[in-house]
């Protein structure tokens, strides 16, 4: 038997743009090399291998336009792509036990009528039309991973002649390429109009608080609004907090606590019963008892193992107080400690790598919680080494002032740490010609002499040991930090951490009764590490160390996110050594290195989240962006770009060539003479970027789901 050749990147093309016709969205997704291995810049550290989106966006990438599909699917890397549902339709992904299960289901309701189905690796997707007469439902159908196109169910499946990372093609299973409408018998198995009455709004429109002196049912009312947070995911007892503080207020007849819990319990068996589990319920546990609300493509959480000792123990006694990111508070509080430890202990990693670490927080303004992180380590501190305070510069303007302080200190204190809530503030001034502040941050974080030796004075520190805590928000910081701040070392400096909101917690107390438990083992912790000597790796430390060192050697880093990462040895090596630190140890443990990688696994995954596919020129991306659209001559590019001369745009063009993104082809005339010069995304031959310039047409009657045309 010959073995089936496996759907090339023109048959993906012809499937995707038959679905694109009928009103499904497309994006791309990667792909994995022949021994399964994801594509993605995780490589073979990736978990969803093969299925998860190219653009940093996801899903909400998806386009129906023809031009932007062949773009984004013909680039070398021979993605697979994701189908995003029109707003009628629906897929079911049946697999394992729920193949057999449907066929019960066609027992009892009737069979399902002959519609799309593509196989996958494990079972099927099914797509059907909703009956248009009855009220979309919310949660899972019949117990399957159900995905639609909107709502709270909002989801994607991988298309037709795309390749799972086992080697299987998602192929056609039968004949039917139209898409059938559910049963109504089905439908009503699911669906009873006056029991779903109350949801539909939710799915349709979004939930809205009514205004204050609302006097219709005070019933519905906590129906409607427990039903919005129940499909977010939120616990029961967080729903009620929300009830009784942010929607009984608004009631013109109030309900005592007792009046208010009884109706509250009875809306939630209802909402239980109707709704069943809620698709967007993504719980993601970070120490033992505490739920991440799902936020679209946020970066995974970190590993347990970073909430390792003392530090971990503490966020985790103060989650329940506080709607702050566990991570957040976490770095704030291992850079806080790290300051005060000074750098007496250290490890020898090419040069003395010491305690301190630059951590910055990155979140949006209204929802980070990036002040509530820092607030609860503030408080923590003081509690359990008062005199942290003496250690704080804030409002720092300037290298030279920074400098001042150090030299103002020298003889009794070396150490320091800058609080800056604005960090945007520092790039700002950063940026301005004649600054010294980023040499000066950047030689702060090494631990080397820093300042100026002039004709007629000196202003130079030998002995120092700065930390740092900043905020940003995300939109902020991709404005004001340049490729030239990633290319000049002082970006990877920094420990970025992505943090927003947590939970609903409408009345967060003190974290100091909680903590008290710890307050002496951490102040016992930094005494002793005031103290001076190396610390070494132990023996099985000393061999993860190893491999790991060869594997971050070995990654390739490309882009603004590849230089941002690039010190990852240097940051690792510090997380560790305070870890150990905190721990009181006499040596750096296999404990304390896997809980420097989790971390900062979660800080390369905040980069990749925040800053995407940048390659950090601005002129790159921006081609980047118009090349999506199809391959531009060369006179075009620059004009689009708005560049003056050819040399910026050849340092775009050769940025994107660096990174294998584009190239720079010659396409013949028609009627002779000097070919055309045309910039194209990945790798194509003149006669294909031709025939790109020139927009393929897909006949209307092939959809590309028959199979690949060179079938053997």
């Amino acid at each position: 038997m010959v073995a089936q050749p496996l759907p090339t990147a023109g048959d993906r093309l012809k499937a995707a743009l038959w679905f694109a016709q009928r009103g499904f969205g497309v994006f791309s997704v990667w792909s994995t090399d022949a021994n399964g291995v994801c594509r993605c810049p995780l490589k073979g550290k990736c978990d969803n291998a093969g299925k998860h989106p190219v653009p940093q966006i996801g899903f909400k990438a998806a386009t129906s336009d023809p031009g932007k599909i062949r773009a984004m699917l013909s680039i070398p890397s021979d993605p697979n792509y994701g189908l995003l549902p029109p707003e009628s339709v629906f897929v079911l992904d049946v697999d394992g036990e729920g193949i057999e299960r449907l066929a019960q289901l066609e027992q009892q309701h009737g069979p399902l009528p002959p519609t799309l189905r593509t196989k996958t690796a494990h079972g099927y997707h099914i797509f059907l039309h909703w009956p248009p007469d009855l009220p979309r439902p919310i949660g899972e159908l019949f117990g399957y991973v159900t995905r639609w196109g909107s709502g709270h169910n909002a989801g994607y499946v991988i298309g037709p002649r795309s390749v799972h990372a086992s080697g299987t093609e998602y192929a056609p299973a039968e004949d039917a390429f139209n898409i059938a409408t559910l049963p109504e018998a089905w439908a009503h198995a699911i669906v009873d109009r006056e029991k779903i009455e109350p949801f539909i709004e939710i799915d349709s429109g979004g939930y809205q608080l009514p205004d204050y002196g609302y006097t219709g049912s005070r019933y519905k009312a906590i129906l409607r609004y427990a039903a919005s947070r129940y499909m977010r995911g939120i616990s029961e007892e967080e729903v009620f907090a929300g009830v009784r503080s942010v929607l009984a207020p608004r009631f013109e007849e109030q309900l005592n606590d007792d009046e208010l819990r009884s109706r509250f319990n009875r809306t939630w068996v209802k909402i239980a019963e109707n709704l069943g589990r809620p698709l967007d319920f993504s719980e993601q546990e970070l120490v033992a008892g505490v739920t991440i609300e799902a936020l679209p493509d946020w970066p995974t959480p970190p590993d347990r193992a970073a909430f390792h000792g003392v530090a971990g123990e503490i966020v985790h006694a103060v989650m329940e107080r506080t709607e702050a990111d566990p991570v957040g508070i976490l770095g704030s509080l291992l850079a806080t400690v790290g300051a005060c430890m000074g750098h007496g202990r250290y490890i020898y990693q090419g040069a003395s790598q010491t305690a301190n670490l630059f951590v910055v927080l990155v979140g949006d303004t209204a929802s980070g919680r990036k002040g509530t992180a820092s607030s609860i380590v503030n408080e923590v501190m003081t509690a359990a080494y008062p005199t942290w305070q003496d250690l704080i510069v804030a409002g720092l303007g300037s290298g030279e002032g920074l400098i001042t302080h150090l030299k103002r200190n020298e003889e009794t204190e070396h150490r320091a740490l800058i609080l800056e809530s604005e960090l945007g503030r520092l790039l700002t001034v950063m940026n301005r010609e004649g600054s010294t502040l980023s040499p000066m941050i950047r030689d702060a974080w090494d631990g080397v002499p820093m300042g100026r030796v002039l004709a007629h004075s000196s202003q130079l520190v030998k002995w120092h040991h700065v930390g740092m805590v900043a905020h940003i928000t995300p939109v902020e910081l991709r404005a004001k930090l340049g490729d030239v701040d990633a290319a000049n070392g002082f970006g990877n400096r920094f420990l970025w951490l992505a943090v927003h909101r947590t939970k609903l917690v409408p009345f967060p107390e003190s974290p100091r009764s909680a903590v008290t438990p710890y307050l002496n083992g951490l102040n016992a912790a930094i005494v002793k590490a005031e103290g001076m000597g190396e610390l070494r790796w132990s023996p099985s430390a000393t061999e993860r160390w190893e491999a790991l060192y060869n594997e971050l050697s070995r990654d390739p880093r490309h882009g603004l996110p590849g230089a941002l990462a690039a010190r990852a040895e240097a940051q690792i090596v510090r997380l560790a050594l305070i870890y150990a630190l905190l721990d009181q140890a006499a040596q750096i443990n296999v404990v304390h290195l896997e809980a420097a990688e989790a971390l900062w696994a979660y800080a390369e995954r905040s980069i990749a989240y925040i800053f995407g596919r940048s390659t950090g020129s601005r002129h790159a991306d921006m081609l980047r962006d118009l090349l999506a659209d199809g391959p531009l001559e060369w006179e075009a590019a620059k004009k689009a770009l708005g560049l003056r001369t050819a040399a910026d745009l050849r340092e775009a063009v050769g940025t994107l060539s660096e990174l294998g993104v584009a190239e720079v082809v010659s396409v013949p005339r028609d009627a002779g003479g000097r070919p055309r010069r045309v910039i194209q995304l990945g790798t194509k031959s003149p006669e294909q970027t031709l025939q790109t310039v020139q927009t393929m047409q897909v006949p209307a009657q092939e959809n590309g789901l028959e199979g690949p045309k060179n079938s053997a």
